[in-house]
């Protein structure tokens, strides 16, 4: 495929308000990488978070492997961020950790 010019991509971090239907919550995230991807997106990098009262997703990987199941996306890539590390533990790049599908 011929490079089409500039590429565009999102983070999304996953940010909901307190209190907040943690289903809604996800399904929302699901419906704005549909329409991501029907916006022309190529990339869309999914946030690991685990404050558990507002930050939603904890494992992006079973959230990837959810959208791809609900064909949430038929061109943009899905990925990962860094995977998220107690600061005792410390930091390392992982060779999966910023992978992208």
């Amino acid at each position: 495929m011929a490079h089409k010019g500039m590429t565009f991509g999102i983070f999304l971090a996953p940010f909901h308000r307190v209190g907040e239907n943690p289903t809604l919550a996800l399904t929302r995230d699901m419906e704005l990488i549909e329409w991501l991807d029907y916006l022309g997106y190529d990339e869309v990098w999914i946030g690991e978070h685990h404050s558990a009262g507002w930050e939603l997703i904890a494992s992006p990987e079973v959230f990837i492997a959810a959208a791809r199941r609900a064909h949430a996306s038929h061109q943009a890539r899905l990925g990962r961020d860094e995977p998220a590390l107690s600061p005792s533990v410390g930091w390392w790049p992982s060779a999966s950790s910023s992978s992208i599908t």
